[in-house]
C-alpha cells in the first residue's frame, strides 16, 4: 500500500500573540490573523510575538458567560490581566433566532494582554 502524499498549501498568516494554561485543557496559543483565514483542523506554524489574543467559540454549548470566566480563569492562571478590546457574535447572514439556543453560537473576543 502506498503511502499518503501531503501537499501544504497556506491559508494565512497568523502570529501567537499569547498563550494561555486552561485547566483540564492544557496550553492554549492565542492568535492574531495578520492575513487570509484560519480553519479548524488545519495544521499550522507558529510565529510567537506580541501580546493580543484574538479567540473565539462557535459552539452553542459554549454559553457567552461560560466561555467568558472561562477566559478569565485562564488569564488569572497564566498570571496576566486582559484588556477587552473588541467582542463579536455571528454576522448577520447568520441571525440569532431568540429562543433558539442553537442559532447564537459565534463567541469573539479580541483581548490586550496588560
Amino acid at each position: 500500500m502506498l503511502a499518503p502524499k501531503f501537499k501544504e498549501v497556506e491559508l494565512g498568516r497568523a502570529e501567537v500573540r499569547n498563550v494561555f494554561k486552561i485547566t483540564n485543557v492544557g496550553m492554549v496559543a492565542g492568535t492574531y490573523v495578520l492575513e487570509g483565514k484560519m480553519q479548524r483542523n488545519a495544521q499550522m506554524r507558529l510565529v510567537r510575538d506580541g501580546g493580543f489574543l484574538a479567540t473565539c467559540s462557535c459552539s452553542h454549548f459554549a454559553e457567552e458567560e461560560k466561555f467568558a470566566a472561562m477566559l478569565h480563569s485562564a488569564a488569572r492562571d497564566a498570571g496576566v490581566r486582559l484588556r477587552q478590546i473588541e467582542a463579536r457574535q455571528q454576522s448577520c447572514d447568520h441571525p440569532i433566532l431568540w429562543g433558539v439556543e442553537e442559532t447564537n453560537y459565534l463567541k469573539f473576543f479580541l483581548f490586550q494582554v496588560v
